[in-house]
């Protein structure tokens, strides 16, 4: 199994109307041309992993979509390569 060291924040913060959850690393970033996809069910950015390396099989980001959705939440990304992504959440108040 292949580790890869990266340092993530979690941050909850209230906005005038909801709150917003973000998740961000430092990773190796997502492409302006994967970005879009890694909401599908089963996508993988990085092709030379493989669920046989216990990695996972790209239905990770689809769920936590879904998830968020199901709660009236949107959810978006943004990434630089390099530098690392950022998940945001954003919940309305009822």
């Amino acid at each position: 199994m292949r580790w890869i060291a990266v340092s993530r924040h979690v941050s909850l913060k209230e906005q005038n109307n909801g709150i917003a959850l973000s998740v961000a690393d430092d990773g190796i970033g997502i492409s302006p041309e994967e970005l879009p996809k890694i909401w599908n069910r089963f996508y993988r950015v990085d092709k030379s992993r493989s669920s046989s390396e216990g990695l996972g099989l790209g239905l990770g980001l689809a769920m936590v979509k879904r998830i968020a959705e199901l709660h009236n939440g949107k959810i978006h990304a943004e990434s630089e390569l390099g530098k690392g992504s950022t998940f945001i959440i954003q919940f309305t108040k009822s």
